[in-house]
């Protein structure tokens, strides 16, 4: 049914393409412009328009991608050796793994930005995330963040192109979104790791 309806729009808009070069046409042969010019503006009117917008979506999501990307990776505030120089011995001994997502709404406000909380890794340990949303893209904040003596340890900026699915909406017919190149293969769990020990 969805097929029908397509292929019915399909040849309505060429119709209505071949009956504006048509009329475009009549009218600049009518003006001394000659009819070829008139039915290339008739068919670039309904025909080009659509190819100049996605050209343009298309051009401001790499741009906005490339941006981001400049501020995407990780930026370590306290290194793994300064950290475990602070603790104590009798510290390190009574940190407790926990490694539970956390539902309590707790917001961290760093850099401007509204972190929530969601995974404790032990009595000291929350990880804070935030997701900026613009069409087709996302940049996510994750930030290691130290409870006890109210510090950052590091952030990482990871930024994801997603293109809707086919199925739920005809914005996956944009193939060419694919293509724009995110920062997202980052491995955090090994920086994660010199810090939980």
């Amino acid at each position: 049914m969805l097929g029908l309806a397509v292929l019915f729009g399909l040849l309505v808009w060429i119709g209505l393409t071949v009956l504006a070069a048509y009329l475009c046409g009549k009218l600049t042969w009518k003006l001394g412009l000659g009819r070829r010019i008139g039915r290339f503006a008739g068919f670039v009117l309904l025909m080009g328009g659509w190819m100049v917008s996605w050209a343009m979506e298309y051009w401001t999501l790499r741009q906005t991608a490339q941006e981001w990307c400049k501020n995407s990776g990780f930026t370590v505030y306290v290194t793994p050796e300064e950290y475990w120089a602070k603790i104590s011995e009798q510290e390190r001994q009574d940190l407790e793994t926990v490694q539970e997502r956390v539902k309590d709404g707790r917001v961290l406000v760093f850099e401007d930005k509204k972190y929530k909380a969601s995974y404790r890794y032990n009595n000291r340990i929350v990880n804070y995330s935030y997701s900026e949303y613009k069409p087709h893209i996302v940049s996510d904040y994750d930030i290691f963040y130290d409870e006890k003596d109210r510090i950052a340890l590091f952030k990482i900026m990871e930024v994801r192109i997603r293109v809707p699915a086919i199925a739920n909406d005809l914005e996956g017919l944009k193939f060419w979104l694919e293509t724009v190149q995110g920062c997202d293969s980052f491995d955090d769990w090994e920086l994660k790791k010199q810090y939980l020990r």
